[in-house]
């Protein structure tokens, strides 16, 4: 018997049945029915029945419109009850960047072993129907745009999912590397990141004449085109225009850098354990670091114009961050201090705790990025591995007004308990 979720009886199935196994008799003659695949329907009370010989064992497909198909293996004699799961549709419309319907594309919807193929109507409009509940893979493909690959999930039985896919055309940047003089530059590797999403969308190499094409980017995007090679590195950011397919740019290769220094402290531990990072100011790259235990360190490679900022770290000294690191200064001395330990409270003006209050402190004469920190559900915060000096430490909450106080840290003493009472807005 078939029937539906709801128990209801489903008429007119289609059930088909083929043998599984070829028993041979004793002369090797196969037993199989004379018929090795038959179909049938089911009647007004959703049954079914077919004549079948002993001992075989069957496949046996089941579908209707509007359900899934089941499969199912039984033996001759056996009664099955089968229900059919009812089946999705999934639809929707396909257009581009400005919303416009695009026409002729390709789907080819996956589920398992199933491929099922359609085409984006003159308005854009495509479906499958009869889609298993579930989770599938769609993928889209026309050839003015860049194809899509979308994973659906939550496909219910009897459900309509409407989905509006947008496509864009594929753009190009071809571009050219040369050396300050004009000369191009032959095997250099170019690499094409995307500024506003930081993901590096493709790797290239010049050819003879020093140039290259980078393909499948999103017009109106900006990237940065980064080259390397054995004279040197250059870079270069383009906007990709909304209106055409290529954009040209070139990259100039200037001669690389080296910035080579030292770390001290108060003991020759200090220098042993000491950690150097180094960025750029923009966070595009991290350049390698080469240490040693006595403290010294370089890093090659650095790109002329672009300035880095060094990091410096220790077990219980305190960070120490220089900004603006460029060529024209391409040997440094760090010194570690003793790391300062700070803590305090947040409380409003009636003397309640705040939670999540943030505390920022920003040092001046070191530079760097500020150091933060939050209270937590009984107003309290601390900090560690603060540099001494001058701070400006900005306490905020939401619905309260900042509060700004210039502390002073010292090493390797703490200090005392920072109270900080907040005034609301209102």
């Amino acid at each position: 018997m078939v029937t539906d979720p709801d128990g209801a009886p489903v008429h007119g199935a289609k059930v088909r049945v083929s043998v599984r196994s070829n028993v041979l008799d004793g002369r090797g003659k196969s037993l199989l029915p004379q018929s090795s695949a038959l179909v049938v329907e089911t009647d007004q009370s959703g049954r079914y029945r077919f004549a079948s010989a002993p001992f075989f064992v069957y496949e046996i497909l089941i579908s209707a419109a509007g359900f899934g198909t089941e499969t199912l293996r039984a033996r001759s004699g056996s009664w099955l009850d089968t229900t059919l799961r009812r089946t999705a549709i999934l639809e929707g419309t396909l257009v581009d960047v400005l919303e416009r319907p695009i026409p002729g594309a390709t789907f080819r919807l996956m589920q398992g072993d199933q491929v099922r193929v359609a085409h984006s109507a003159s308005n854009g409009q495509w479906n499958f129907d009869e889609v298993v509940a579930g989770s599938a893979w769609l993928e889209v493909a026309h050839p003015d745009y860049e194809p899509r690959a979308i994973r659906v999930v939550g496909l219910s039985d009897g459900a309509v999912e409407s989905r509006q896919i947008t496509l864009v055309r594929g753009a190009t940047v071809l571009g050219d590397v040369r050396t300050a003089a004009g000369v191009p530059v032959f095997g250099a590797e170019v690499e094409i990141t995307s500024i506003t999403q930081g993901l590096v969308c493709g790797h290239y190499t010049t050819n003879a004449d020093g140039r290259f094409e980078g393909h499948a980017l999103v017009p109106g995007e900006r990237y940065r085109v980064t080259a390397l090679h054995q004279l040197g590195q250059g870079r270069s950011e383009v906007m990709l225009a909304e209106n055409l397919d290529k954009t040209l740019t070139t990259v100039v290769i200037e001669p690389t850098w080296t910035l080579s220094g030292t770390v001290t402290g108060p003991s020759p531990s200090v220098a042993a354990y000491a950690h150097v990072a180094v960025t750029s100011e923009d966070g595009t790259e991290n350049p390698e670091v080469i240490a040693t235990a006595e403290g010294s360190f370089s890093v090659p490679g650095l790109m002329a114009g672009v300035s880095y900022r060094l990091v410096a770290s220790a077990p219980g000294m305190a960070i120490t961050q220089l900004s603006g690191v460029k060529q024209s200064k391409p040997t440094v001395q760090v010194e570690l201090e003793p790391a300062v330990t700070a803590a305090g409270r947040v409380l409003s003006a009636q003397g309640v705790p705040l939670e999540s209050a943030l505390v920022k402190f920003n040092f001046p004469q070191q530079g760097g990025a500020a150091v933060l920190t939050w209270t937590d559900a009984a107003g309290n915060w601390q900090v560690q591995g603060l540099p001494s000096g001058e701070a400006w430490m900005t306490v905020s909450h939401p619905g309260f007004q900042n509060h700004v106080t210039q502390e002073t840290f010292a090493a390797p003493a703490r200090g005392a308990l920072i109270i900080t009472s907040l005034t609301p807005l209102f």
